[in-house]
């Protein structure tokens, strides 16, 4: 089972803090995500190491997914 979490304004776009999905084989992240995620503001991190979207994710593996946060 791989776990994915959603964090700030993602967990809205997703509807749902966390998903626990079974995997046969490993597949892109992009293809597990239930809605498609605005690339380009999102950190990916792949049990603690940075990834992205075209990364593999495997059984077992924690992956985060979090908004970019930016100020001054």
């Amino acid at each position: 089972m791989a776990t994915l979490k959603f964090l700030g304004f993602l967990e809205d776009m997703v509807k749902t803090k966390e998903m626990v999905i079974s995997i046969q084989k490993s597949q892109k992240l992009r293809d597990l995500l239930p809605v498609k995620l605005p690339e380009e503001r999102i950190i990916v991190l792949i049990n603690m190491k940075g990834a992205g979207f075209d990364s593999l994710v495997h059984n077992d593996d924690t992956v985060l997914i979090l908004p970019f946060i930016s100020g001054g």
